[in-house]
């Protein structure tokens, strides 16, 4: 019988890119130290806490060192600094695009002296050299085909849970799903996965409107709260490790509440009066353009998820949300999730004209790190881009 997480877990897909991981871990030792490098949001702290329990599967590790970087850290200055002065065994990225910084990676790889394992979703952009020490597994292909899902890091991890014997409850599995934004692609296995967590029926009703309604939805917002300050991190992959049981949410919801309340409603306030507005303006006609740019003026972290839920809202739209971060200005692009526009070739385009510090992700949802006095001209390169309606 073909189980929900069968029908959605792209298989083939990941058992190909994983004989990588393979090798990484059966070379696993218990004097190991380890740094676990993830991106800051849930589906980056779902694949950091996978990969932490099906190492400790073979051998247990006692020094595994997490590490959260986001969009606005893609130079990767810190990180290097970070792995530099530790003595580091080996180390594991997950959801991080560190392939597409070779440079960087080689660095790292020189630094660690040893093995450094890559699991990455976003598409790869970047000449790899080949190195028996570095293993990248990215089962991500440069355009979705009419048909063909994402494989994004969540299942990365649920891969991992059934490799392993590790449980993957199904509270879990749509929380992720909704935080990344995919529910278009899954949406038989979302009805079943609601209707096993709520006993509810939502077949035929909006997806994320009924999402929205249950106590899961507030996982998002307050894991985003958390990964805001650096040290949280550590905190939140261990309150998600000790509660991945079937009924564990509500004690997970009750610690991130405890923890996190207070600067979620922050970022909350922001991101509902950033998207208000624009809602407003282009309802209003005001805001004509394809494209729709957002200076954001409070948390990066609030970036990516403004553009998200305005694309929802407007799926014939382009949305483009950047903040100022000291000298850098990280950015975040979406657009519907069956546009035919391809926002990493748009980005490959327009690097050859603006100097990015790093950029990349999927067809339909972009980011990237450049110096302030480019941004003016990136907008404007971008923007006559999108008008031209090229599409990719």
């Amino acid at each position: 019988m073909v189980t929900i997480f069968d029908s959605i877990l792209e298989k083939d897909k990941i058992a190909k890119q994983l004989l990588k991981w393979n090798i990484f871990f059966e070379n696993l030792s218990a004097n190991d130290s380890i740094a676990l490098v993830y991106n800051s949001d849930i589906d980056g702290i779902i694949g950091a806490v996978y990969a932490i329990n099906a190492m400790n599967s073979r051998v247990i590790l006692e020094n595994i060192y997490p590490y959260q970087i986001g969009t606005e850290e893609y130079d990767f200055i810190e990180l290097k600094e970070w792995i530099d002065k530790n003595h580091f065994t080996k180390s594991v990225f997950v959801d991080v695009s560190i392939e597409n910084s070779p440079d960087v990676l080689q660095h790292i790889q020189k630094s660690i002296n040893s093995l450094v394992f890559v699991y990455d979703h976003h598409i790869v952009r970047a000449d790899i050299l080949p190195n028996e020490k570095i293993f990248i597994a990215n089962p991500t292909p440069s355009k979705l085909e009419k048909g063909e899902l994402p494989v994004p890091t969540f299942l990365f991890a649920l891969y991992l849970s059934q490799k392993y014997d590790i449980e993957f409850p199904a509270w879990l599995l749509l929380t992720a799903i909704f935080a990344e934004g995919v529910e278009s692609f899954f949406s038989t296995q979302v009805e079943e996965l609601y209707c096993s967590v709520f006993q509810q029926h939502i077949k035929g009703k909006n997806h994320r409107k009924a999402f929205r309604n249950t106590s899961l939805s507030r996982i998002s917002s307050l894991v985003r709260a958390g990964l805001s300050v650096r040290e949280e991190g550590s905190a939140i992959i261990k309150a998600f490790s000790i509660n991945n049981s079937s009924i564990g949410y509500v004690e997970l919801i009750k610690f991130l509440d405890n923890a996190y309340s207070k600067k979620a409603k922050a970022l909350s306030y922001e991101i509902t009066t950033n998207v208000d507005e624009q809602i407003a303006l282009i309802k209003a006609r005001k805001l004509n353009d394809k494209i729709i740019i957002i200076k954001v003026n409070s948390y990066p972290s609030v970036v990516g998820p403004i553009a998200s839920i305005l694309r929802q809202y407007f799926p014939d739209k382009v949305f483009l949300s950047y903040f100022h971060n000291q000298n850098n200005v990280m950015f975040e692009i979406r657009v519907d999730n069956n546009s035919p526009i391809n926002l990493v070739k748009i980005l490959d385009l327009l690097s050859s004209q603006v100097l990015f510090y790093n950029y990349g992700g999927h067809t339909m949802a972009a980011g990237g790190l450049l110096k302030t006095e480019d941004l003016q001209i990136f907008l404007d390169i971008f923007k006559a881009f999108i008008e031209k309606g090229v599409e990719l």
